[in-house]
């Protein structure tokens, strides 16, 4: 019997966030950090390069300040719907930009049980279906409070979100070592071109673009597919995995890829939709809006060319081509990624041993996030409609408590807050 089901406006405040200048943003880490589309990730915030700043912290931002635990969601993007992160305290303080919605519960309401209805496929798939926008895919706050979450009892949402946010404990801890690992490979890179010999040469002279497309003499049955909106800053979402004459194949669904192929989206670059494919599906088959890169000179590995491309430098300087480009959307070619100047060492021989190591553990990290998601999304459902016997769990004190006793474990549950706490 399916569950019944109240609207996300019912059981919590929606609130959107302030229309700040971006010219007057600052990057020297002065007044409060804020929080911007391109900040959310699927599951945490992205902030280094990123980040930005304001200081003229006046009392009508009051409203807009966050809080531990405030559910953030961007609202613009090709990744609209899957870009969501939860307000650690470690984040704080911060301040809400326009076009980032944060939710928080309402009194009786659960606030780690609203964070597992939102971060889950469940909310993807709503997403999907209710955005609006072709070159750029937004939602509406009145469209995000319209979402349906199933309408449970206290302790089943509990138990639900001790659950969930357990897991998402497990999926952060991932991503956090990625970042780390991410940090130490850029690292490295930019220590040898700085410390090393080595000589500039166009990407073109060392590298192969776009070696192989889907021809009529390939007879798969089935395909891996990536899109573009699929890979975010190397991070893989998902592969669609689609069977001829059975799902609709994309017609963008050409371009062949091989393991530790570079994959580069010719639009907007600025988004990040780029990485390094470090290990792949069976027939795996790549969006013809990217550009894929692999290297043909022995002291230039992929990985060498995916942290040249993916550099702030070089991101800023295709996004201004992009910008100048005549097409309905900022957009680059092949041949401004051929363009691009990289260093080829005299011999990176531990250089390449390093960073391909690097890349096989982001990978692997890469896979355990996506397992424990699918863990997630199946155990969650059951949760909530009762198949799994929530009476019987043993969960930590602050999350159990009595049915006839509902005041036990208030401090975990969001009360009505007065005006004056919001704007503390």
């Amino acid at each position: 019997m399916p569950l019944e089901s109240r609207s996300l406006s019912e059981v919590a405040d929606i609130i959107v966030g302030f229309p700040f200048k971006s010219e007057e943003f600052n990057r020297e880490g002065k007044g409060v950090k804020l929080v911007r589309g391109m900040n959310v990730t699927n599951g945490s915030f992205r902030w280094n390069e990123d980040s930005r700043w304001w200081n003229n912290l006046t009392p009508e931002l009051n409203p807009y300040y966050l809080k531990k635990d405030d559910i953030i969601i961007g609202m613009d993007g090709s990744r609209v719907g899957k870009n969501y992160a939860m307000v650690q305290e470690s984040d704080l303080p911060l301040l809400l930009v326009q076009r980032v919605a944060c939710i928080r519960a309402k009194e009786g309401i659960d606030q780690d049980f609203l964070w597992s209805c939102i971060s889950s496929t469940f909310f993807e798939s709503y997403i999907d279906l209710v955005k609006t926008g072709t070159t750029i895919p937004h939602v509406s706050a009145k469209q995000i409070g319209e979402y349906p979450i199933p309408k449970i009892d206290t302790n089943t949402q509990r138990t639900v979100g001790y659950f969930s946010k357990m897991i998402n404990t497990e999926i952060q801890l991932c991503q956090s070592i990625n970042d780390n690992l991410s940090l130490i490979a850029r690292t490295l890179y930019e220590s040898c071109k700085m410390n090393s010999i080595h000589t500039l040469v166009p990407l073109s002279e060392v590298a192969i673009f776009n070696e192989q497309s889907l021809s009529k003499d390939d007879h798969f049955t089935e395909i891996s597919y990536l899109d573009t909106s699929s890979i975010t800053d190397n991070v893989v979402s998902e592969y669609q995995h689609l069977m001829f004459g059975i799902d609709e194949i994309p017609s963008r669904a050409k371009r062949l890829v091989q393991t530790n192929d570079v994959v580069f989206s010719t639009v907007r670059p600025n988004q990040k939709h780029f990485g390094i494919l470090t290990s792949i599906p069976h027939n795996c088959i790549v969006s013809t809006g990217f550009t894929t890169i692999s290297s043909i000179n022995q002291q230039l590995s992929n990985e060498m060319i995916y942290l040249e491309l993916s550099s702030e430098e070089v991101v800023s300087t295709l996004q201004q081509i992009a910008e100048q480009s005549t097409s309905a959307y900022p957009s680059i070619r092949p041949e401004d990624l051929e363009s691009v100047k990289i260093p080829i060492f005299s011999d990176s021989t531990g250089l390449v041993q390093s960073l391909r190591f690097i890349y096989q553990l982001i990978d692997s990290n890469n896979k355990e996030c996506n397992s424990l998601r699918s863990v997630r999304d199946y155990l969650l459902p059951k949760l909530m409609s009762g198949c799994i016997d929530v009476s019987t769990l043993d969960l930590p004190t602050k999350y159990s408590f009595s049915t006839s006793n509902p005041e036990h474990g208030q401090d975990h549950q969001r009360g009505a807050e007065s005006e004056a706490d919001r704007k503390d």
